[in-house]
C-alpha cells in the first residue's frame, strides 16, 4: 500500500514534485514538500478468516514556506484522488482536514493536512 500511495502521489503532479516522504523529511531539504504517515492499518476479516482488503488511515502533511503554497499544495492532494484507485489501491476518501502548527525556528514552515482512509487490495 505504501509503494502505490507513493507512486499515485508523485504521478499526481503537486507543487511537490519528487517531494514525498514516508515518515520523516530530512533536515535541509526545500519546500514544498509532503510527508506520509500511516496511522493505523487495522486487519479485517470475514467468516473464514482474515480479509484481503486493507483499510489505512493515512495522514498527508503538506509543509510550504507560505500560507498560501501549503493550502494550495494539500488541494492538489484532494484533487488528485479520483486518480488514486489501480490495482492496488481500490478507493481513497477524505476523513478530515486541518490546519497544522506552524513553526519558526529556523524558518517559517506552514503546515496542512488531510487525513485519507486508502482502501487497498493487499497482497499486491
Amino acid at each position: 500500500m505504501e509503494e502505490a500511495v507513493m507512486a499515485w502521489l508523485l504521478a499526481a503532479s503537486t507543487s511537490a514534485g519528487n517531494r514525498v516522504y514516508w515518515g520523516l523529511i530530512e533536515q535541509g531539504k526545500p519546500y514544498p514538500a509532503l510527508r506520509l504517515t500511516k496511522v493505523n492499518d487495522p486487519a479485517t476479516y470475514a467468516l473464514d478468516g482474515e480479509d484481503d482488503t486493507g483499510l489505512a488511515r493515512v495522514q498527508v502533511d503538506a509543509f510550504a514556506e507560505t500560507f498560501t503554497t501549503a493550502t494550495q499544495l494539500i488541494r492538489q492532494v484532494e484533487a488528485a484522488i479520483p486518480g488514486a484507485p489501480g490495482d492496488v489501491i481500490r478507493e481513497v476518501f477524505v476523513i478530515d482536514r486541518r490546519q497544522g502548527p506552524a513553526t519558526a525556528a529556523p524558518k517559517v514552515v506552514f503546515h496542512q493536512i488531510l487525513d485519507l482512509r486508502v482502501v487497498y487490495r493487499k497482497g499486491i
